[in-house]
């Protein structure tokens, strides 16, 4: 059996880790929390399981963010760059007809 000091060291630490854990997954490009993001939007995660991910990240603050994802800036300048490329491109070949 512990001792009271023990007692309040392991959960300090507890505490600690814990802490430590959601603030390492605060940050906008951690792909967990990007992933867990995602799956909140979808609707994928519900009220019966969010308290899962809870444990991980601060999924409150997920919430009451935007639509926006850290990549979507970057997603779309590529995709206009990609357009821009394909746009240009000469047709080798012939197009099959359907």
């Amino acid at each position: 059996m512990d001792t009271p000091e023990q007692a309040a060291l392991r959960e300090s630490v507890r505490e600690s880790f814990s802490g430590g854990r959601k603030n390492s997954l605060r940050e906008g490009t951690n792909i967990f929390r990007v992933l867990v993001k995602t799956l909140l939007k979808a609707g994928i995660i519900t009220d019966r399981t969010i308290h899962i991910y809870a444990a991980w990240v601060d999924t409150e603050g997920l919430q009451a963010e935007g639509e926006t994802m850290v990549g979507d800036a970057i997603a779309a300048d590529g995709i206009e760059y990609l357009r821009a490329i394909n746009a240009k491109r000469r047709v080798i070949g012939q197009k099959v007809s359907a």
